[in-house]
């Protein structure tokens, strides 16, 4: 089987259980990192002091 040749004669069921378990710890992790809770808004006067290449 060609399709799985890559991952060394491992099975696809092998590999979707992987894919699977990877994203259920970025699911549960997730929640736990830190946030940036105030979001960055640029005013008009700090627009027009942007640099910008002619």
């Amino acid at each position: 089987m060609p399709s799985v040749a890559y991952f060394d004669g491992a099975g696809a069921a092998m590999i979707l259980f992987a894919w699977v378990a990877v994203g259920l710890v970025l699911w549960f992790v997730a929640p736990l990192l830190p946030r940036n809770a105030t979001p960055s808004v640029t005013t008009q006067a700090e627009a027009s002091e942007i640099p910008v290449a002619a």
